[in-house]
């Protein structure tokens, strides 16, 4: 359950929210309001974790794939942990790692990254 005032997550049975000091009401349309915090904060942590994930790997591999699919995981996660008034660093943490992965990527294949790769490849072949 998750308090209606400020968001924070509640006990089952508790009477007051520990953030807060507001009471818990166990009205259907409480309940309705707290299982859409519920669902909201779900999808929000696992949005960030993704973006994590996936900031993580665009540094090591497809920094540009990568990095983008970790910014638009990281809004979302963002988002949606912030609606409901719980910590967002993982989604920041996503965001930051999608966008250096995708810039180191962009500024490796500009500075010609891929042509030197070409090269390598080329030479170990001739001299086999």
């Amino acid at each position: 359950m998750f308090c209606r005032k400020c968001g924070s997550q509640l006990q089952s049975d508790a009477k007051l929210c520990p953030n807060c000091g507001d009471s818990v009401v166990s009205t259907n349309n409480s309940m309705a309001h707290n299982q859409d915090l519920a669902i909201n904060y779900e999808a929000g942590r696992k949005s960030a974790k993704y973006s994590l994930i996936f900031g993580i790997i665009s540094l090591c591999c497809f920094g540009f794939i990568f990095g983008v699919i970790s910014i638009i995981f990281g809004i979302q996660g963002y988002k949606q942990l912030k609606s409901v008034n719980q910590p967002v660093g993982m989604a920041i943490a996503g965001i930051i790692f999608g966008t250096v992965g995708a810039t180191w990527w962009l500024y490796w294949v500009i500075s010609g990254g891929f042509q030197d790769m070409f090269d390598i490849w080329d030479s170990i072949l001739t001299t086999t």
